[in-house]
């Protein structure tokens, strides 16, 4: 089942001020990436902008599995002009690029099981060189809580748009809510498995890799020395 099937006509609605406020940090993450970039779990292409906008020069690939997540990347990258091949596909299991200078993994991780994961890392490590970087959210730190939260809130024209968080057994529900002058006018509530993901877990996972973290929820894995490539 994709989960953002039917709330991805929300997601860059809601995500741009948190992508805005968050990207010189991630960006700064990949400083010294060169050669082919991923942008893994792509999304709708906000990171992938940012990607593309900070290394103009190289090959970028962004990777999305779904469908409705797809198109509003497909329709960024065709408006804005930038040079991103789109995948279609999930990861591990998609086809990466046979070298790989950086990589993007924002909000991606608790959507794998353990095993995927590690299987992500070992794809990985066999196609980076010593030094390159990994950008990783984890949103293990920074999740929506153990009660009801509003995330995020907007205004576009007429309409306010919010979403609300709230916990569930595997990972929470998001009630995505459209108002127009206080009056809710729709509202569309979003199961999400999340397996919440801490720095060690990360570290222990992802071997061939060294883990710094460079704020709440991100940290940088490194192509570390002494594991084949």
């Amino acid at each position: 089942m994709d989960p953002y099937s039917a709330s991805a006509e929300f997601y860059d609605v809601t995500s741009r001020e948190l992508w805005a406020r968050k990207r010189p940090l991630i960006m700064s993450g990949l400083r010294g990436a060169t050669g082919t970039l991923v942008d893994i779990g792509a999304g709708t292409g906000l990171g992938t902008l940012a990607l593309a906008e900070t290394f103009p020069s190289a090959p970028i690939v962004a990777i999305e599995p779904s469908v409705g997540m797809r198109i509003a990347l497909a329709t960024r990258v065709a408006m804005t002009g930038i040079e991103v091949s789109v995948v279609d596909g999930c990861v591990p299991g998609v086809e990466l690029p046979p070298r790989i200078g950086g990589a993007l993994c924002c909000g991606v991780l608790g959507h794998l099981s353990a095993s995927e994961r590690v299987s992500l890392w070992t794809v990985l490590a066999a196609r980076m060189d010593v030094g390159a970087p990994v950008v990783v959210e984890l949103m293990d730190e920074t999740a929506p809580p153990a009660f009801t939260l509003r995330i995020a809130h907007t205004r576009v024209g007429a309409m306010e748009y919010e979403v609300w968080s709230t916990p569930s057994d595997h990972g929470w529900t998001l009630r995505y809510r459209v108002l127009s002058a206080g009056r809710c006018l729709r509202e569309l509530d979003v199961p999400m498995r999340w397996d919440r993901i801490d720095a060690s877990v990360l570290a222990a996972e992802a071997v061939g890799f060294r883990c710094r973290r460079i704020a709440p929820d991100v940290h940088v894995l490194t192509r570390s020395a002494g594991v084949p490539g």
